[in-house]
């Protein structure tokens, strides 16, 4: 057997800034790496050679951030020697061998803007970690480090990180002979069909024997804890009772519990789930995959049927490869994606107008068993429920968290086109220029294809110049009402939009003959794309030329692109069409606001809902104190207060801005008291979790979305501290949604506002800390908005509301 045995050096640096044009070099750490395969161990193992260490002053103030992530000095830099005594030194040492890097490209990039243009072939860990560890939650060298458990490494340090990278590239190789025989063939077949850098280190691997592994499967892993599932719950475990909003006011554990509950009853029912964390509870096979990301199995024996791949290509089937080997489930959403794979994944993904008719696994899955309960995301559940030919009449649906229910079924029901959308479509059957030629059905490009191509280059580049203000800078979204369709600027465009309507019903036409010309499932993916096309013509003519007064139109900018959106005006009628495909529709919910309950039954229509509440006695909160500051903290008074705190504390500001600017003053302004960690500063979201269940005096600063998507559970808090009303949460912006209404900020913004912040209360609460204090540090809440904000608390007889002064 021939011996494993690669040489590489890795390389890493620390920079002032993440901007190439301001930033700075200044650490450099280099390391002579040799792989070789150990014939005992039966592993790949890293040995380290020489090495090339400096720190590298920068001429510039280092940004304080950092300075906290390397713990660097200012000192220590005006001791170092310049970059114009490094850079030649660091030339010689790296000469023209192959480089290692996690990330590496942003590196190679910084010393080429310092005028080091370095032109060594170049491994990229992260890249391969993304690739052959796909099931891994996060892929940062610091989660893989500490996946690894690699010791004796100090993260954000040059050397350390340029070692780590070669001892995480040493773990991936090892991970890839674990795999069982059929799964490296066929990792092996696709590398083969690829030119991807880093092939011949897994085809170069020994061959190893190991056991063909057996599919794992999720299953709802906790143990039903407190929860006592009597007459409180008769409700549910008989009839879901329709137009019905179920409160039940429970923690959010005890919802877990409940849910793993139902999934085991023997009745047949849907749930629309609102977080992944609930989601765990129920076992693999009842859950259903977001249709949006759900894997077709026919589409990906021909794109694994290819002569060859491109990288992309090649890097989305591997990862496909052995996320089917470990689990059953088809939601490829499970797994990390970056944004260039989408187009590739486009023609793999389950297609409404495609997979009813070749019948796939995934369109098989929806047709439900009897007496069984499936969950899915809301957003599966809207997705199937407006847009899949699929018959749930006979099945009710329980639909979980009425601020998670509204944005999303708004989400589902935003019609957004693009350019990059529609030459997306037409790249998965014909191969346009400049675009993956391993997705495409056609050898040559027809010069219809090209003609409607060119056409709609043409018509969205002179949307994009029509709407210049100067060069690069556009209006984030411009609202297309009665007012903008008589400027003279939107007036420009109704001719070229005409003209391309034409041009679309023409290629319609191709396409129909084309399809009438083919067999199989050519055939399919052209009457598909038949269909979409058909689709973005009468969204033309309704954007531009028959505008109805029952949808909003907006335009959606950056500098490079542009989005066309429709969405209905109200929302009642698309909800009342969605509520009847199913048998009966349920609403479940913790207590709500009472204006956030009036916000949502206005905007989907649900006057006649009854709301049922469950008892409180399983969730009842002991007095909890809310003090509301009378003005404004500066971030030093901020840094005095939480000073005086002890256990644990959790700090919610509005935006990663702020958190910046907050954690830079309390890292320079240590003190002997709590430990202070952060979001993107103290670690990957799961070290952050560990470190704040584990530390019984600690301050978490996390920003507001973060703590909504992240922090469903949480360990018990002490104290929870609120720099800023929850107006930039997800879901407040009205641009996002596109709810543009007379009063948008009364009638949008401010209710959902209501119900953020009671969820964020709801979740400490839930937490079970006796004594947990409450700081608001926005004095708008009892001052502005109608007091809204304090009537909502005041609706609870659960909050002691007081105010806090500075001092």
């Amino acid at each position: 057997m021939m011996q494993y045995r690669k040489q590489f050096i890795a390389l890493d640096l620390e920079t002032t800034d993440l901007d190439m044009e301001t930033g700075r070099i200044m650490e450099i750490g280099a390391v002579k790496v040799e792989l070789v395969y150990d014939s005992e161990q039966k592993k790949i193992i890293a040995q380290f050679g020489e090495v090339f260490d400096t720190l590298v002053n920068p001429e510039v103030e280092p940004s304080p951030t950092a300075l906290m992530l390397t713990g660097i000095t200012r000192t220590e830099l005006a001791q170092a020697p310049l970059w114009s005594e490094v850079k030649q030194p660091l030339k010689k040492f790296l000469g023209t061998e192959l480089l290692l890097g996690h990330n590496l490209g942003f590196d190679l990039e910084f010393l080429r803007s310092q005028g080091l243009a370095l032109k060594n072939p170049y491994l990229d860990s992260l890249e391969m970690a993304q690739v052959f560890l796909p099931l891994l939650p996060a892929h940062s060298l610091e989660f893989l480090v500490e996946t690894f458990q690699i010791r004796d490494t100090i993260s954000h340090r040059a050397l350390a990180d340029s070692r780590s990278s070669s001892v995480v590239l040493a773990e991936i190789l090892n991970e890839f002979l674990s795999f069982g025989p059929k799964l490296k063939q066929s990792i092996r077949e696709l590398l083969g069909k690829t030119q991807l850098d880093f092939r011949d280190w897994f085809l170069d691997l020994p061959e190893i024997k190991v056991r063909e592994a057996r599919r794992v499967q999720k299953l709802a892993g906790q143990k039903p804890g407190s929860l006592k599932v009597g007459e409180e719950f008769d409700l549910l475990e008989q009839e879901w009772p329709p137009k019905t909003l179920v409160v039940l006011p429970l923690s959010f554990s005890q919802q877990e519990e409940l849910l793993m509950v139902l999934s085991k009853r023997r009745r047949s029912g849907l749930l629309g789930i609102a977080h992944e964390i609930y989601l765990n509870q129920i076992p693999q096979r009842q859950k259903l995959a977001n249709p949006e990301w759900a894997l077709c199995e026919k589409r990906l024996d021909w794109a694994k049927s290819r002569e060859k791949l491109s990288g992309i290509a090649g890097r989305s089937l591997i990862k496909i490869a052995i996320f089917r080997d470990k689990s059953e489930s088809l939601d490829l959403s499970e797994l990390k994606w970056n944004a260039d794979d989408h187009g590739f994944l486009d023609s793999v993904l389950a297609d409404p107008d495609l997979c009813p008719q070749h019948q796939c696994g995934y369109f098989q899955s929806l047709k439900l068993k009897k007496n069984q309960i499936y969950g899915g995301f809301l957003q599966a559940i809207f997705s199937l429920g407006l847009f899949w030919p699929v018959d749930f009449t006979a099945e009710p649906v329980f639909l979980m968290e009425l601020s998670k229910i509204e944005e999303e079924f708004t989400e589902a029901l935003t019609t957004v086109w693009n350019l990059r959308k529609i030459r997306s479509l037409l790249s998965l059957v014909f191969p346009l220029e400049n675009e993956s030629p391993s997705a495409s059905w056609y050898q040559r490009l027809p010069k219809e294809v090209e003609k409607v191509a060119n056409e709609l280059d043409l018509f969205f580049g002179i949307l994009h110049l029509v709407y210049l203000k100067q060069p690069g800078a556009f209006a984030e979204n411009i609202l297309v009402d009665e007012e903008e369709t008589g400027s003279e600027r939107f007036g420009k465009l109704l001719s070229p939009a005409e003209k391309l309507v034409g041009k679309l019903e023409t290629f319609v036409a191709y396409l129909a003959l084309q399809s009438s010309a083919e067999t199989g499932e050519l055939k399919l993916e052209l009457l598909a794309l038949q269909a979409k096309l058909e689709s973005f013509k009468n969204f033309v003519k309704e954007f531009f030329l028959d505008r109805s007064p029952e949808q909003l139109h907006w335009f959606k900018f950056n500098s490079k692109w542009v989005d066309l959106n429709l969405l209905p005006t109200s929302l009642a009628k698309p909800w009342q069409d969605f509520a009847q495909k199913f048998r009966s529709l349920t609403l479940l919910d913790a207590q709500t606001p009472e204006s956030a309950l009036k916000y949502f039954q206005d905007r989907l229509g649900l006057s006649d809902l009854l709301v049922q509440k469950m008892p409180a006695s399983a969730a009842k909160f002991s007095l909890t104190p809310v003090k509301i500051a009378t003005s404004a903290f500066t971030t030093h008074e901020l840094f005095e207060l939480t000073a005086r705190f002890s256990g644990r504390s959790l700090l919610v500001v509005p935006n990663e801005t702020q958190l910046a600017e907050v954690y830079e003053h309390f890292f320079s302004a240590k003190s002997e008291g709590a430990e202070v960690i952060a979001y993107k500063y103290s670690g990957n979201l799961s070290l952050l979790k560990s470190k704040f269940a584990k530390s019984p005096n600690i301050i978490l600063i996390l920003t507001t979305n973060v703590f909504l998507r992240v922090f469903v559970h949480l360990p018990p808090v002490d104290q929870l501290v609120l720099l800023r009303l929850p107006f930039e949460a997800p879901g407040t912006k009205h641009s996002l949604l596109g709810s543009f209404t007379a009063n948008v900020f009364a009638d949008h913004v401010l209710p959902r506002a209501v119900q953020i912040l009671h969820t964020i209360l709801s979740r400490v609460l839930a937490s079970g800390a006796k004594g947990t204090q409450v700081y608001l540090l926005d004095p708008r809440t009892s001052t502005d908005y109608n007091q809204a904000f304090v009537k909502y608390l005041q609706e609870f007889p659960d909050f002691q509301i007081s105010t806090i002064d500075k001092g």
